[in-house]
């Protein structure tokens, strides 16, 4: 099969999650082991080599994407300074229709563009739509469209299209979506700037669900959104959503059953660690590490640490961390051991978000000793009591 994998979005790219989730998804390495704030995993991935139609069908239906030649299924990401929890949606489509904005869209674009559905393609007038739509992405970015198409090839037993759409002889737009037996999952779209009021990404989307219809599928997967308002809602205005609860359940928005995202969580939790350490006088700098990820998916001899944010500081001139373990459900306090040279790519780049982003931390942390935090500043005070004891005599 030619097939690839790469996000949908009109203003921003998935994943974040991810530096070709960073570089040795493209491995195919199967995350099983139970190791520290593994019990439950942020991030896990499953080789998609041999996968049939109906798997794919299923693990969307599970909260699972492709990515690269890998499937990931990933809780959080950390994108605009910030934490958000991904929030899995899904469309049904056997009696979708369109709402009259969308059939404005839908009509006008198609009186007046010439649309192709076929396989996956490159050539430079891709590229070039590639690179003027790129500063749109957030996370990590291909330096090439090239880059990424050879990155995304899988041997899944699933089929990838691609929608061509056409101003004359003019490739204006390209969208890509997988094709399983009765799901579909739409990845990317790129467009040229030049036509942004025809609402090119808007209008591929409604393209994929109509072939998708004519082709029996049941369910329509758009890529995420977030635990907070952000620029991927503009997916929901598609038509009524099913979304994915705590339990991995299906449920309509009004019936599905209230609960903490764990990217609430981590928000939440940041904010006390800043005030418990600012209380015992530790000074510390706040950082978001999106690198967390690579600690559930590379396969190295020393833990790295898998947390979303760590507040750094010095103890008796080493470097430390704090951060929230979620599953002990407590602060902890480990060493950090720098790894500069950790990760290299030749083939990705950095968003705007993350090279001009303040709050970002992006040297790869291998940590140790890890404690609870209250055992920390028990020691810690203890010490400087017996400190201050010492010079009292």
């Amino acid at each position: 099969m030619n097939s690839l994998w790469i996000n949908h979005e009109e203003s921003v790219n998935d994943h974040h999650e991810a530096y070709d989730l960073f570089q040795n998804l493209a491995l195919g390495i199967e995350i099983d082991s139970v190791s520290l704030y593994s019990l439950r995993m942020l991030v896990q991935t499953t080789n998609i080599y041999r996968k049939s139609a109906t798997d794919y069908d299923r693990l969307l239906s599970e909260g699972w994407f492709r990515g690269t030649g890998v499937l990931y299924r990933s809780e959080l990401v950390c994108i605009r300074e910030d934490i958000y929890s991904v929030q899995h949606i899904r469309l049904p489509i056997t009696y979708f229709e369109r709402r009259k904005s969308h059939e404005k869209i839908y009509r006008r674009n198609r009186a007046k563009f010439r649309i192709e559905i076929g396989e996956p393609d490159y050539d430079e007038r891709r590229e070039e739509l590639y690179n003027q739509h790129r500063g749109r992405f957030l996370a990590f970015v291909h330096h090439r469209f090239l880059d990424l198409m050879q990155s995304s090839m899988h041997s899944g037993n699933f089929d990838t299209k691609e929608i061509r759409v056409f101003d004359g002889d003019k490739l204006i737009a390209i969208s890509y979506f997988d094709h399983g037996i009765r799901a579909m999952a739409s990845i990317m779209c790129i467009f040229d700037p030049a036509y942004a009021k025809y609402s090119l990404g808007t209008y591929t989307m409604l393209e994929e669900i109509e072939y998708g219809r004519n082709n029996r599928a049941e369910y329509y997967y758009p890529g995420y959104v977030l635990d907070q308002p952000s620029s991927f809602d503009y997916k929901l205005t598609l038509g009524e959503y099913e979304w994915m609860g705590k339990d991995r359940k299906w449920y309509t928005k009004e019936n599905i059953p209230p609960y903490k995202t764990t990217g609430m969580l981590f928000r939440e939790k940041s904010k006390e660690l800043r005030i418990i350490l600012s209380m015992n006088g530790i000074e510390a700098r706040y950082r978001i590490y999106p690198y967390f990820t690579l600690g559930f998916v590379m396969d190295d001899s020393e833990e790295l640490l898998k947390l979303p944010f760590v507040f750094t500081f010095t103890e008796n001139e080493k470097l430390m961390g704090a951060s929230f373990d979620h599953n002990k459900e407590k602060f902890v306090v480990f060493g950090i051991t720098e790894k500069p040279d950790f990760l290299v790519s030749n083939h990705m780049q950095m968003s705007d978000d993350y090279l001009y982003g303040s709050l970002y931390e992006f040297t790869v942390y291998g940590i140790s000793n890890v404690r609870p935090l209250d055992d920390f500043i028990t020691e810690s005070q203890q010490l400087m009591a017996l400190s201050q004891h010492e010079r009292l005599r």
